[in-house]
């Protein structure tokens, strides 16, 4: 019930134009991790394979840490809900060719039809109403993760097909790259 208050609370900011955030240095990389380990560490997820995978230099984003967590926490929760537990959910982290910040969810899941994609970030919003009995959700957690990610000045990019999977990907301009680990640790 508190999951589901703080999420509705979440998008009310995120509709009214009043979520704030707390922008500072952030490694990409570490958060990723620790976001996994906080996945992980959930009662209903914690034998699940996740991997993470990509580059092997990962960036430094001026973002909100919190909000960053709350976004991967949403797409890994999405991954596993609409998956096999035996199926491995994958983040990945790329650079697009116009110098995007991907991280990507991808999961061998139930999938969506491009009619779902194209609904799949209004609130509330389950594709069918046996679904939400069957996976237990409120139809949040996308408009949250697009909400979100837009206040970062990015974008939220949902690659789906039924039976097959999904990989949703939030992808952040190359204005949020700051300071690399190095820089920073030799500015201290």
């Amino acid at each position: 019930m508190l999951e589901l208050v703080n999420d509705v609370l979440t998008m009310a900011k995120l509709d009214a134009g009043r979520y704030e955030l707390d922008l500072a240095p952030m490694n990409l990389h570490d958060t990723v991790d620790r976001t996994v380990t906080i996945f992980r560490g959930t009662t209903a997820f914690e034998r699940r394979e996740i991997r993470v995978t990509g580059q092997l230099r990962w960036p430094w984003l001026l973002a909100d840490e919190r909000a960053m967590r709350q976004v991967l926490l949403n797409l890994l929760s999405n991954a596993a809900k609409f998956s096999d537990p035996d199926k491995p959910i994958e983040v990945r982290y790329d650079t697009s060719s116009d110098g995007e910040i991907m991280i990507s969810v991808i999961d061998q899941g139930i999938g969506m039809a491009p009619e779902q994609i194209s609904e799949a970030t209004r609130p509330f919003y389950q594709a069918d109403s046996r679904l939400s009995r069957k996976y237990e959700g409120t139809g949040l957690g996308l408009s949250i993760v697009s909400g979100l990610v837009e206040c970062h000045g990015g974008r939220l990019i949902i690659e789906s097909q039924p039976d097959i999977g999904s990989r949703i990907s939030v992808a952040f301009p190359p204005e949020v790259i700051c300071l690399e680990a190095t820089e920073i640790t030799e500015a201290a």
